[in-house]
């Protein structure tokens, strides 16, 4: 499997590392959008499915984690799901939310899921910048991070679901 770019959650300890991560991310997200060409909308060039399906479920979540980092730049005390609020939280069901961003990004062209995936890692870059390192890496500094430091956390969880894709991309290139 391809490397996560040092991105383990004990190596995101600082902005500069978040940056870092993040910017991997783009990197690796960019390489596949190479590789891909113009089959990005051929099913299986992306484990089981299409590449340009993979970034609408991946940017999906990713709105979340910028929705998350955005939240206290605006003064929000509750950042709000990229989704509506009758499909629940994603601890009560991930499939109805990956259902829908599915649903979202049926119609639309791989241009467009492109410009959008390449635009919600430059929000998440840009809010990792500019967050006060205390909002950033404090514990427990916001309640709806529940226990966790908000860049490590949303930066760890969103680089763990994108290494799960890419795994399983690896192995179907087998």
């Amino acid at each position: 499997a391809a490397g996560t770019g040092g991105s383990s959650m004990s190596e995101l300890e600082t902005r500069e590392q978040l940056l870092a991560a993040v910017r991997h991310q783009r990197h690796e997200t960019e390489r596949l959008i190479a590789e891909a060409g113009d089959r990005i909308d051929q099913p299986g060039t992306a484990g089981h499915w299409s590449l340009k399906e993979l970034l609408v479920h991946l940017t999906g979540w990713q709105r979340l984690t910028a929705a998350r980092l955005e939240a206290p730049l605006r003064g929000d005390d509750d950042p709000s799901n990229p989704w509506p609020a009758s499909t629940g939280t994603e601890e009560e069901n991930v499939d109805a939310i990956n259902a829908w961003f599915e649903d979202q990004g049926r119609n639309r062209s791989a241009a467009e899921i492109v410009a959008e995936s390449r635009e919600t890692l430059e929000r998440i870059e840009r809010a990792i910048e500019q967050l006060p390192a205390d909002d950033l890496l404090e514990m427990s500094r916001f309640p709806w991070m529940e226990g966790y430091r908000l860049g490590p956390g949303v930066i760890g969880g969103m680089i763990e679901h994108f290494q799960e894709h890419q795994d399983e991309i690896a192995a179907s290139d087998r």
